[in-house]
């Protein structure tokens, strides 16, 4: 290979590579912007109530009914006789076997439909164990750990929820801009304090967003009030401490009206009742949370 067909072919090789981490840079600031755009299917627990028991539960279910009919019409074929009936008894056995079997597939299945009904029942009156078991067993904001994480839950009455999650804005907001140059170069560019400031400002917003979409998908609650928290400076002492950055309270009708897709997060979140004291150039400031009346 001539010396400038090496280089070309290592030029190429150089653009793709830009490219590929100019891609990944711009895929990862549309997922950490979007976190509101997504959402856990929402569970229809009237729905679940009413699904009608599997069988009655003083009688065999329909699985042990189907094997007990078929032991009842065990006969032995007409060679298994003399030396080959242990043929038909080993028959007769696997259908007594079966029977045993299915009794429990049933009883399974029966139990099954039982702990259903009765955690909808509870989870439609409003029991806070129930909401709190059905978070814990769902764990809808998992997908959400690279954004927050120590979630914590707080029923309010049946219809509220209070929701505190720890932001990590320094280790997710990144600190520069990736680009590509006219001619294909990586342009590595600081991001300004304002700018950066905003981006945090959205992640934030969008979590928020997307906590209280998964909650109101997850139950039938009408009320979610979330809590961000952020490790700030404190001046007077000059360390980090954990103070609140965000709190605001969404309500079920209006927030499940929000077109997603479309929305600005922080814009979005003043709509709401909220306390939130942001300025670009000094990014985000204590605030007291909203509390449910």
């Amino acid at each position: 290979m001539r010396q400038r067909e090496r280089k070309q072919l290592q030029r190429y090789i150089e653009l793709l590579h830009n490219k590929k981490l100019v891609d990944e840079y711009t895929q990862y600031i549309d997922r950490i912007l979007g976190a509101h755009k997504k959402s856990d299917s929402a569970v229809d627990w009237a729905r679940l109530y009413a699904v009608p028991a599997p069988y009655g539960s003083g009688g065999a279910g329909p699985k042990e009914q189907e094997a007990r009919q078929a032991l009842e019409a065990f006969a032995p074929r007409w060679y298994e006789r003399g030396a080959l009936m242990r043929l038909a008894e080993r028959r007769r056995a696997a259908l007594a076997a079966a029977v045993e079997q299915a009794a429990a597939e049933d009883r399974a299945a029966y139990e099954q439909w039982r702990a259903q009904h009765e955690l909808a029942a509870k989870v439609l009156a409003g029991d806070a164990d129930a909401y709190l078991r059905v978070i814990a067993e769902k764990e809808p904001l998992d997908d959400l750990q690279q954004l927050g994480s120590g979630f914590e839950f707080e029923v309010k009455d049946g219809t509220a929820l209070e929701v505190v999650f720890r932001a990590h804005s320094e280790r997710v907001v990144p600190t520069e801009e990736l680009s590509l140059t006219k001619t294909g170069r990586l342009s590595r560019k600081e991001l300004s304090k304002s700018s950066r400031n905003k981006l945090i400002q959205d992640v934030v917003c969008s979590c928020a967003l997307r906590i209280a979409r998964d909650l109101t998908s997850l139950l039938p609650v009408q009320k979610v009030v979330v809590h961000a928290v952020d490790e700030l400076v404190d001046t007077a002492a000059g360390r980090l401490e954990e103070y609140t950055i965000l709190s605001v309270a969404f309500e079920r009708g209006p927030l499940l009206a929000l077109q997603f897709e479309r929305i600005d997060p922080s814009d979005a979140v003043r709509s709401f009742p909220h306390r939130m004291s942001f300025a670009a150039v000094t990014g985000f400031q204590p605030v007291e949370r909203l509390h449910i009346s």
